[in-house]
Protein backbone atom coordinates (compact mmCIF):
# COMPACT_ATOMS: atom_id res chain seq x y z
CA UNK A 1 0.00 0.00 0.00
CA UNK A 2 2.76 2.40 0.84
CA UNK A 3 4.34 1.56 -2.78
CA UNK A 4 0.77 2.94 -4.47
CA UNK A 5 1.88 6.10 -5.77
CA UNK A 6 -1.43 7.30 -6.84
CA UNK A 7 -2.74 6.64 -3.26
CA UNK A 8 -0.52 8.81 -1.74
CA UNK A 9 -0.48 11.44 -3.92
CA UNK A 10 -4.55 11.82 -3.92
CA UNK A 11 -4.26 11.68 0.22
CA UNK A 12 -1.86 14.28 0.34
CA UNK A 13 -3.36 16.95 -2.26
CA UNK A 14 -6.96 16.08 -0.17
CA UNK A 15 -4.95 17.05 3.14
CA UNK A 16 -3.07 19.81 2.15
CA UNK A 17 -6.73 21.45 1.04
CA UNK A 18 -8.57 20.26 4.33
CA UNK A 19 -5.90 20.81 7.25
CA UNK A 20 -4.55 24.70 6.30
CA UNK A 21 -3.88 25.98 9.93
CA UNK A 22 -3.08 24.36 13.18
CA UNK A 23 -6.24 22.30 14.96
CA UNK A 24 -6.52 19.06 16.06
CA UNK A 25 -6.40 16.06 13.61
CA UNK A 26 -7.45 12.34 14.65
CA UNK A 27 -5.77 9.74 12.54
CA UNK A 28 -7.78 6.29 12.86
CA UNK A 29 -5.96 3.38 12.04
CA UNK A 30 -2.65 5.47 11.55
CA UNK A 31 -0.67 2.30 10.34
CA UNK A 32 3.02 3.47 9.92
CA UNK A 33 1.89 7.29 10.62
CA UNK A 34 1.28 8.16 6.80
CA UNK A 35 -1.21 10.36 7.46
CA UNK A 36 -0.58 11.94 10.42
CA UNK A 37 2.75 13.07 8.88
CA UNK A 38 1.13 14.66 5.92
CA UNK A 39 -1.44 16.35 8.86
CA UNK A 40 1.26 17.46 10.41
CA UNK A 41 3.06 19.23 7.35
CA UNK A 42 -0.23 20.92 6.16
CA UNK A 43 -0.39 22.45 9.79
CA UNK A 44 2.88 23.94 9.33
CA UNK A 45 2.29 25.45 5.73
CA UNK A 46 0.49 28.62 7.47
CA UNK A 47 -2.50 28.66 5.24
CA UNK A 48 -5.59 30.64 6.31
CA UNK A 49 -8.57 28.10 6.58
CA UNK A 50 -11.94 27.74 8.66
CA UNK A 51 -10.48 25.14 11.38
CA UNK A 52 -11.48 25.60 14.80
CA UNK A 53 -8.65 26.01 17.72
CA UNK A 54 -5.21 27.96 17.87
CA UNK A 55 -2.92 25.51 18.44
CA UNK A 56 -2.36 22.08 16.45
CA UNK A 57 -2.15 18.82 17.07
CA UNK A 58 -2.25 15.33 15.15
CA UNK A 59 -3.45 12.29 17.25
CA UNK A 60 -2.55 9.08 15.66
CA UNK A 61 -4.54 6.05 17.01
CA UNK A 62 -3.51 2.31 15.90
CA UNK A 63 -4.18 -0.43 17.85
CA UNK A 64 -1.99 -3.05 16.87
CA UNK A 65 0.89 -2.94 18.78
CA UNK A 66 3.80 -3.94 16.18
CA UNK A 67 2.78 -1.36 14.22
CA UNK A 68 2.59 1.31 16.68
CA UNK A 69 6.56 0.54 17.53
CA UNK A 70 7.15 0.94 13.75
CA UNK A 71 4.94 4.11 13.59
CA UNK A 72 7.27 5.78 16.51
CA UNK A 73 10.56 4.94 14.22
CA UNK A 74 9.33 5.96 11.06
CA UNK A 75 8.31 9.72 12.79
CA UNK A 76 11.74 9.47 14.51
CA UNK A 77 13.16 9.28 11.37
CA UNK A 78 11.23 11.87 10.06
CA UNK A 79 11.95 14.06 12.53
CA UNK A 80 8.11 14.30 13.62
CA UNK A 81 7.66 12.53 16.76
CA UNK A 82 6.81 15.81 18.17
CA UNK A 83 4.29 17.09 16.41
CA UNK A 84 2.12 13.69 16.20
CA UNK A 85 0.97 12.30 19.17
CA UNK A 86 0.82 8.21 19.17
CA UNK A 87 -1.86 6.07 21.24
CA UNK A 88 -1.59 2.07 21.16
CA UNK A 89 -5.49 2.15 21.36
CA UNK A 90 -8.68 1.11 19.34
CA UNK A 91 -10.29 4.64 18.23
CA UNK A 92 -13.55 3.29 20.21
CA UNK A 93 -11.62 2.80 23.19
CA UNK A 94 -10.41 7.03 22.85
CA UNK A 95 -11.76 9.04 25.99
CA UNK A 96 -12.34 12.78 25.15
CA UNK A 97 -10.65 14.20 28.66
CA UNK A 98 -8.66 11.08 29.34
CA UNK A 99 -6.71 9.86 26.38
CA UNK A 100 -7.41 13.13 24.33
CA UNK A 101 -8.05 17.01 25.20
CA UNK A 102 -10.32 17.79 23.29
CA UNK A 103 -12.61 16.45 20.22
CA UNK A 104 -11.01 16.69 16.85
CA UNK A 105 -11.55 19.28 13.90
CA UNK A 106 -10.73 17.29 11.08
CA UNK A 107 -10.55 13.46 10.32
CA UNK A 108 -8.42 11.74 8.21
CA UNK A 109 -8.42 7.38 7.46
CA UNK A 110 -8.05 4.67 5.88
CA UNK A 111 -9.54 1.62 7.01
CA UNK A 112 -11.10 -0.03 4.12
CA UNK A 113 -11.03 -3.15 2.23
CA UNK A 114 -11.27 -4.78 -1.00
CA UNK A 115 -14.87 -4.65 -0.45
CA UNK A 116 -15.31 -1.23 0.94
CA UNK A 117 -16.50 -2.11 4.47
CA UNK A 118 -15.10 -5.54 6.15
CA UNK A 119 -12.59 -3.63 7.68
CA UNK A 120 -15.15 -1.85 9.95
CA UNK A 121 -15.27 1.39 8.53
CA UNK A 122 -19.54 2.58 9.53
CA UNK A 123 -19.37 1.82 13.24
CA UNK A 124 -15.76 3.53 13.71
CA UNK A 125 -16.92 6.59 11.83
CA UNK A 126 -20.08 6.32 14.00
CA UNK A 127 -18.23 6.29 17.16
CA UNK A 128 -15.51 8.92 16.07
CA UNK A 129 -18.99 11.49 15.46
CA UNK A 130 -20.20 10.80 18.60
CA UNK A 131 -17.63 10.75 20.78
CA UNK A 132 -14.12 11.71 18.98
CA UNK A 133 -15.44 14.47 16.64
CA UNK A 134 -16.51 18.06 16.89
CA UNK A 135 -19.93 19.24 15.43
CA UNK A 136 -19.70 19.34 11.67
CA UNK A 137 -15.92 18.26 11.37
CA UNK A 138 -13.70 17.95 8.01
CA UNK A 139 -12.73 14.46 7.07
CA UNK A 140 -10.30 13.15 4.08
CA UNK A 141 -11.89 11.15 2.76
CA UNK A 142 -14.68 13.70 2.70
CA UNK A 143 -17.98 12.61 3.91
CA UNK A 144 -21.54 13.15 1.62
CA UNK A 145 -24.17 14.83 3.04
CA UNK A 146 -22.78 17.70 5.12
CA UNK A 147 -20.59 15.38 6.46
CA UNK A 148 -23.40 13.31 8.65
CA UNK A 149 -23.06 10.30 10.58
CA UNK A 150 -23.06 7.23 7.96
CA UNK A 151 -26.48 4.92 8.52
CA UNK A 152 -25.78 1.09 9.53
CA UNK A 153 -27.73 0.32 6.62
CA UNK A 154 -28.42 1.48 3.31
CA UNK A 155 -29.72 0.44 -0.32
CA UNK A 156 -29.61 1.66 -4.26
CA UNK A 157 -30.95 0.87 -7.01
CA UNK A 158 -29.01 1.03 -10.59
CA UNK A 159 -31.20 0.73 -14.14
CA UNK A 160 -29.46 -1.52 -16.47
CA UNK A 161 -30.01 -2.94 -19.99
CA UNK A 162 -29.48 -5.62 -21.12
CA UNK A 163 -27.33 -5.05 -24.96
CA UNK A 164 -27.78 -8.71 -25.75
CA UNK A 165 -29.13 -11.96 -24.86
CA UNK A 166 -27.40 -13.95 -22.36
CA UNK A 167 -26.95 -14.90 -19.20
CA UNK A 168 -26.03 -13.04 -15.60
CA UNK A 169 -23.42 -14.74 -13.65
CA UNK A 170 -21.78 -12.16 -11.42
CA UNK A 171 -20.99 -8.80 -10.51
CA UNK A 172 -18.11 -7.15 -10.28
CA UNK A 173 -17.53 -4.41 -8.20
CA UNK A 174 -15.11 -1.77 -6.70
CA UNK A 175 -15.39 1.41 -5.24
CA UNK A 176 -14.63 5.55 -6.24
CA UNK A 177 -13.37 7.67 -2.85
CA UNK A 178 -14.42 11.26 -3.23
CA UNK A 179 -11.69 13.13 -1.21
CA UNK A 180 -12.44 16.26 -1.17
CA UNK A 181 -15.62 18.48 -0.71
CA UNK A 182 -14.98 20.17 -3.86
CA UNK A 183 -14.80 16.35 -5.86
CA UNK A 184 -12.24 17.26 -7.71
CA UNK A 185 -9.79 14.25 -5.66
CA UNK A 186 -10.11 11.10 -6.55
CA UNK A 187 -8.74 7.53 -5.61
CA UNK A 188 -10.19 4.19 -7.19
CA UNK A 189 -9.83 0.44 -7.18
CA UNK A 190 -11.87 0.46 -10.70
CA UNK A 191 -9.91 -2.04 -13.21
CA UNK A 192 -7.80 -0.26 -16.00
CA UNK A 193 -10.50 -0.62 -18.48
CA UNK A 194 -12.59 2.03 -16.83
CA UNK A 195 -13.16 5.35 -18.67
CA UNK A 196 -14.51 8.72 -17.90
CA UNK A 197 -14.10 10.95 -21.06
CA UNK A 198 -16.52 13.61 -19.45
CA UNK A 199 -14.68 13.53 -15.66
CA UNK A 200 -10.83 14.48 -16.23
CA UNK A 201 -10.85 14.37 -12.21
CA UNK A 202 -12.36 11.10 -11.91
CA UNK A 203 -10.28 9.07 -14.62
CA UNK A 204 -7.10 10.02 -13.56
CA UNK A 205 -8.00 8.36 -9.79
CA UNK A 206 -8.54 5.21 -11.99
CA UNK A 207 -5.28 3.08 -12.36
CA UNK A 208 -2.97 2.92 -15.52
CA UNK A 209 -0.53 0.29 -16.72
CA UNK A 210 2.37 1.72 -14.81
CA UNK A 211 0.69 2.34 -11.61
CA UNK A 212 1.56 -0.68 -9.20
CA UNK A 213 -1.28 -1.58 -6.85
CA UNK A 214 -2.01 -4.98 -5.41
CA UNK A 215 -3.20 -4.25 -2.13
CA UNK A 216 -7.08 -3.42 -3.38
CA UNK A 217 -8.92 -5.84 -5.49
CA UNK A 218 -12.06 -5.82 -7.28
CA UNK A 219 -14.38 -8.24 -5.64
CA UNK A 220 -17.09 -10.55 -7.39
CA UNK A 221 -20.26 -12.11 -6.65
CA UNK A 222 -22.21 -15.01 -8.01
CA UNK A 223 -25.76 -15.05 -8.84
CA UNK A 224 -27.89 -17.71 -7.29
CA UNK A 225 -28.04 -21.35 -9.28
CA UNK A 226 -26.68 -21.55 -12.70
CA UNK A 227 -27.29 -17.56 -13.22
CA UNK A 228 -30.02 -15.00 -14.26
CA UNK A 229 -31.19 -15.62 -17.86
CA UNK A 230 -31.92 -12.06 -19.55
CA UNK A 231 -32.88 -11.09 -23.44
CA UNK A 232 -31.75 -8.26 -25.41
CA UNK A 233 -32.98 -4.64 -24.41
CA UNK A 234 -34.82 -6.29 -20.90
CA UNK A 235 -34.03 -3.91 -17.95
CA UNK A 236 -32.73 -5.03 -14.91
CA UNK A 237 -33.19 -3.46 -11.44
CA UNK A 238 -29.82 -4.07 -9.40
CA UNK A 239 -30.25 -3.37 -6.31
CA UNK A 240 -27.21 -2.93 -3.69
CA UNK A 241 -27.56 -3.14 0.14
CA UNK A 242 -25.34 -3.19 2.81
CA UNK A 243 -25.06 -3.75 6.26
CA UNK A 244 -22.28 -1.92 8.82
CA UNK A 245 -19.66 -4.31 7.61
CA UNK A 246 -20.77 -6.12 4.28
CA UNK A 247 -22.40 -5.33 1.13
CA UNK A 248 -24.79 -7.50 -1.24
CA UNK A 249 -26.51 -7.55 -4.26
CA UNK A 250 -30.23 -8.70 -5.56
CA UNK A 251 -31.55 -8.23 -9.60
CA UNK A 252 -35.18 -7.78 -10.76
CA UNK A 253 -35.71 -7.90 -14.25
CA UNK A 254 -38.58 -6.35 -16.17
CA UNK A 255 -39.15 -7.01 -20.16
CA UNK A 256 -41.08 -4.27 -21.71
CA UNK A 257 -44.87 -4.65 -21.04
CA UNK A 258 -44.26 -7.33 -18.13
CA UNK A 259 -44.15 -7.55 -14.37
CA UNK A 260 -40.99 -7.38 -12.15
CA UNK A 261 -39.81 -10.28 -11.73
CA UNK A 262 -37.97 -10.76 -8.18
CA UNK A 263 -34.44 -12.71 -8.08
CA UNK A 264 -32.34 -13.86 -4.65
CA UNK A 265 -29.86 -12.28 -3.45
CA UNK A 266 -26.56 -12.99 -4.96
CA UNK A 267 -24.42 -14.63 -2.75
CA UNK A 268 -22.96 -13.02 0.24
CA UNK A 269 -19.64 -13.73 2.14
CA UNK A 270 -20.94 -16.44 4.22
CA UNK A 271 -22.60 -18.35 1.15
CA UNK A 272 -19.21 -18.25 -0.37
CA UNK A 273 -16.19 -20.93 0.06
CA UNK A 274 -14.27 -17.68 -0.84
CA UNK A 275 -14.76 -13.95 -0.34
CA UNK A 276 -15.80 -11.91 -3.44
CA UNK A 277 -12.04 -10.46 -2.94
CA UNK A 278 -10.64 -13.61 -3.17
CA UNK A 279 -12.89 -14.76 -6.12
CA UNK A 280 -10.92 -11.59 -8.10
CA UNK A 281 -7.38 -12.77 -7.05
CA UNK A 282 -7.82 -16.28 -8.41
CA UNK A 283 -9.52 -14.65 -11.90
CA UNK A 284 -5.95 -12.93 -12.11
CA UNK A 285 -4.32 -14.80 -15.00
CA UNK A 286 -0.94 -12.78 -14.07
CA UNK A 287 -1.29 -13.62 -9.68
CA UNK A 288 -2.32 -17.58 -11.08
CA UNK A 289 1.05 -17.48 -13.39
CA UNK A 290 3.49 -16.02 -10.57
CA UNK A 291 2.06 -18.69 -7.79
CA UNK A 292 2.48 -21.50 -10.53
CA UNK A 293 5.90 -20.35 -11.20
CA UNK A 294 6.50 -20.39 -6.95
CA UNK A 295 5.16 -23.76 -6.70
CA UNK A 296 7.01 -25.09 -9.42
CA UNK A 297 10.36 -23.62 -7.95
CA UNK A 298 9.64 -25.31 -4.75
CA UNK A 299 9.14 -28.52 -5.83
Amino acid sequence: MLNDSPRNKAFREAIDKTVTKPCHVLDIGAGTGLLSMMAARAMDSGKSTTCSGSEGMVTACESYLLMVKLMRKVLHLNGMERKVRVINKRSDELEVGVDVTSRADVLVSEILDSELLGDGLIPTLQNAHDKLLVQNPQTVPTEQLLMARPESQGKAKLHIKATNDGTVHAVVSWWVLQLDCEGTIFYSTGPKWISFPFNKELQSSFPSSGDWCDHWKQCVYFSPGKGLSISKDEELHLHAIHTDISISYEFETQAEGTEIKQYDEFARDDQLILSPERVAIYGDSNWIYSLLEVIKKGQ
